[in-house]
Order: C-alpha cells, then structure tokens, then sequence
C-alpha cells in the first residue's frame, strides 16, 4: 500500500509508462504554451506602451500650442468666444489641464517663443480679463 492509501502503481508497466510519457507530453505542450503567450503580452505591452509615449508626447505638444495661442490672444486683447474660455478655464490651476500644463512646462522643449516672451512664461491662474 501507499502511503495514501491507494495502491503503489506498477512503475514496471507498459501502461504505467504510457501514462507518464503522455502526461509529460502534456506538461511540456502546455509550458511551451504558457511561454508563448507570456512573450506575446511582453510584446502587446512594448507596443502599448511605444503608443501610449507617441501619444503623451503628441499631447504635450499641443499643450505647448495652446500656451502660445493663450498667449497670443491675450496680447491681442481681443473679445474672445465662450468655448476658448471653457478651454482656459480647464487650464487655470485646479482644472483638469492644469497638470498637464505644469508637466508640459517641465519637459525639454520650452523654447517656443514668439520673439521676447516664451511660452511657459503665460500664466494659467485663471481665465484673462479682456478690454
């Protein structure tokens, strides 16, 4: 008997070795599996990741643009529409841009410049009062 109780199987027969041999077929297709789906979700991942960078950077970018333009059309002290001004009232400090703006403000390209005054020098504390 075996220690658990059931009998001690005959390691001696063909259908004992069959069993084996088929269930250590069956671990190494199922390892060989498992390894291959693990390097595709290590793929999946380096290219999510490769996108989600093109799209921060993409976003950023636009961020900057919209710096420059706020800019621009706060010197211009022009009457501006309601929608540009929901657009900077999500920028101002608090708003859902906001950190966007200050993560933007620290990246490496803070050259845009309109001739004296640089981007990130416009202030978003909240939405300009025009004349």
């Amino acid at each position: 008997m075996h220690c658990s109780g059931l009998k001690k199987p005959n390691e001696d027969s063909v259908a004992y070795r069959d069993l084996r041999e088929r269930n250590n077929v069956a671990v190494r297709k199922s390892r060989e599996k498992s390894r291959a789906a693990k390097l595709a979700m290590i793929e999946r991942h380096n290219q999510l990741s490769l996108a989600n960078v093109k799209l921060k950077e993409a976003m950023r970018k636009r961020l900057r643009e919209l710096k420059v333009l706020r800019y621009l059309l706060v010197r211009s002290r022009k009457t501006l529409p309601v929608s540009v001004l929901d657009l900077f009232a999500a920028c101002q400090i608090g708003g859902p841009l906001q950190a966007l703006l200050v993560d933007c403000d620290n990246g490496s390209d803070q050259s845009v410049s309109d001739g004296s005054a640089r981007c990130f020098e416009v202030q978003l504390s909240g939405t300009p009062e025009f004349n």
